[in-house]
């Protein structure tokens, strides 16, 4: 009895999921794209960014370093 219930119930998600998806306002397609190159860019960016800090930091902490263990 009690599968009966489920796949009723099963059916009526899947049919309100459709209607409700059949509500939804879509994005045109230049908006996606403009918007997914401007993520990119910043990804990019971004990744550059944190990038030349690693490498600065880590020219930055060996030169300490070695000058910390030439004076001991």
């Amino acid at each position: 009895m009690s599968n009966k219930k489920e796949n009723i119930k099963l059916k009526q998600f899947f049919h309100e999921l459709k209607f409700e998806i059949k509500k939804v306002t879509w994005p045109q397609k230049n908006s996606v794209i403009t918007s997914t190159l401007v993520i990119i860019f910043i990804m990019f960016f971004f990744t550059l960014f944190v990038m030349s800090n690693d490498f600065i930091f880590g020219k930055v902490i060996f030169i300490l370093k070695n000058n910390f263990l030439r004076t001991i």
